[in-house]
């Protein structure tokens, strides 16, 4: 089992990340959102590989499954963390997660 991203990363200058209306990358659609308790996990099901994320991270995974824009997943994050008008720290954040779930294979580059 492998863990992704711990938590968003304390406050720290955030460089200016254009195309905040872009759509967010697909999420492969073999690859689903398990609850187990309180622990959340991705699942390959096609793989078998099964990844460990933090609650932020399944929330992203998840706008990806819905085809949202960066500009809504930054909302939608700011909104459910109480961090409204953190935007730019978020959206670095967004897309960090983003990369790894692409490193990964849970979506599409």
């Amino acid at each position: 089992m492998k863990t992704v991203v711990e938590e968003l990363s304390p406050p720290r200058a955030a460089p200016s990340e254009p195309g905040d209306r872009v759509t967010l990358p697909s999420a492969v659609i073999t690859v689903v959102i398990q609850n187990s308790g309180e622990d959340v996990f991705l699942l390959d099901t096609v793989g078998g590989e099964m990844f460990e994320v933090n609650p932020t991270a399944a929330l992203i995974f998840s706008l990806c499954q819905r085809g949202a824009t960066y500009e809504a997943a930054v909302r939608e994050l700011a909104e459910v963390t109480g961090a409204e008008g953190q935007d730019a720290l978020i959206l670095e954040d967004v897309h960090a997660t983003v990369k790894q779930l692409q490193d990964l294979g849970l979506c599409e580059p």
